[in-house]
Formats: structure tokens, sequence, C-alpha cells
């Protein structure tokens, strides 16, 4: 199963060094090991699982990580994509970052960041799905307008959208949330 990182990340406080998430209208707090957990979550990579993700969090050193995945899981800043589907229904994405466009030389690919920084390159259906997200309601109501032009069930659309939602993470040009 699929897992991806879900709310938007609002900084470390002091003293109690805790990291705050919003998710929702709720923050939710995490040690410092568990925003390493939380922050190894959003790899671009297509099938992305929590078996991969506490092997990289292994790999870094982080203690307890099977148990930080679990607390993450119950508190909601993690979730696990059973089915495409159910996923897209339950949440939605928020853009963060500046579109900063295409370019003739490469009209297909699009980058979104900051203008003095690097920015993340995004495909055409990526690109599509960052720079609407706002306005939908959910991320099953990007599936249904990609059917609409494809003439493919919403349902064989809900697939690409989570494979779309990797660059997007992965770079941060937005956040996934839950549904309101």
């Amino acid at each position: 199963m699929t897992v991806f990182p879900i709310g938007h990340y609002m900084g470390e406080r002091h003293p109690e060094s805790l990291h705050y998430v919003r998710v929702g209208l709720e923050h939710q707090t995490m040690t410092t090991d568990e925003f390493g957990v939380w922050v190894l979550s959003h790899q671009d990579s297509p099938q992305w699982s929590v078996e991969d993700v506490v092997r990289l969090a292994s790999q870094a050193e982080l203690p307890n990580a099977p148990e930080s995945v679990e607390r993450l899981l119950s508190a909601g800043l993690l979730a696990q994509a059973t089915t495409p589907v159910d996923f897209t229904r339950a949440y939605r994405l928020y853009p963060l970052q500046v579109g900063l466009g295409n370019t003739p030389e490469n009209p297909d690919e699009y980058a979104v960041g900051l203008p003095d920084q690097e920015p993340a390159v995004l495909s055409a259906t990526a690109y599509e799905l960052w720079q609407w997200s706002a306005l939908a309601p959910t991320l099953w109501h990007t599936c249904e307008i990609r059917a609409k032009v494809s003439e493919n069930p919403a349902e064989d659309e809900a697939a690409g959208v989570l494979a779309d939602l990797r660059p997007i993470l992965a770079n941060s040009c937005g956040y996934l949330d839950v549904r309101r």
C-alpha cells in the first residue's frame, strides 16, 4: 500500500522541541524522530510504502522508526492509499509555491517554486493537478474532471492522480489535507 504524508507543516516550537502540523482545523505534534519519518514519507516514488519509509528511516539512524510510523498513521499524519478511489475521496491537495510556467524548449514541463531558488519541474498532468487543486474539494473531483476529458471512468483516473501527487509533495509544491 502506498503511504502519503498528510498535513501542512507549521514548524518546530520550543522549549518542548515539538514539530507542529495542521491537519484540517487541528494541530498535531511530532517528536523530532517522528518528524524525520514524516519528512521521509514525502519521497518521489510512485509506490512509496510504509516499509520503504521504515527502511529509509533505519538507514538514517532514526530510532524506533516502526513505532513512529504507527503513531503517525494513528494520528492521521500519514495515510495509506488502500484503494486509489477511497483515498482520492478522503483527501484534497492544497498548492504551495508559485507557478513559474513552461518554456518553448520544454512545453510539457512546468516549473513551480520561488523565483530565486531552483524550481521543481512537474509534468503537464501534475501541473494541472497543482494549478487547480485550490478549487477542488477533493482529489476525487480531479478524477471526475480528468474522466470527462479522457472519456475513461473516474475510477481509472485515480491511480494517475496519486502518481501526479508524488512530485508535488516531494518538492513542497503542495500538501495533502483531509476533505472538508
